[in-house]
């Protein structure tokens, strides 16, 4: 399969809490969207296999995606949580099962949820696995 990286900037900073994370011992629930993010352009039919999330302190985030032009009327949809980070570097896959539908798309975004009180997340970058299965006529 083949790698995209999503997210990784110069420094391999992309998101970090403000300093603090609690109001009176009450978590504050923090998002980030990434927007879409396309591989290979427009006219190609990609198969996400797998992605791995680069964090610091990110355990218990969860991660949600949603695929842009899928053959299915989940396109841009949220898709349920992929599973709770669990370790400053987690693998996590598109299908969970042999009998799961193919996660087929020409785009992914991702959607990264914590309610942490102990220390600041911060998310490094994602690397995205595909592998190429149609190209679309424009």
């Amino acid at each position: 399969s083949n790698v995209s990286q999503l997210m990784a900037q110069e420094g391999d900073k992309v998101y970090q809490d403000n300093k603090g994370t609690s109001d009176d011992d009450t978590a504050i629930s923090w998002m980030v969207d990434t927007g879409f993010h396309f591989p290979l352009g427009g006219p190609y039919e990609l198969e996400f296999v797998k992605m791995i999330i680069y964090t610091q302190y990110g355990r218990g985030m969860q991660v949600r995606y949603k695929l842009y032009g899928t053959p299915w009327t989940s396109s841009k949809q949220w898709q349920g949580s992929l599973s709770d980070i669990e370790n400053d570097v987690t693998e996590l896959f598109f299908k969970k099962t042999a009998s799961d539908v193919p996660k087929i798309g020409r785009g992914i975004a991702f959607q990264i949820t914590s309610a942490n009180t102990e220390l600041e997340p911060v998310v490094e970058k994602i690397d995205v696995f595909w592998q190429l299965t149609t190209v679309k006529g424009l």
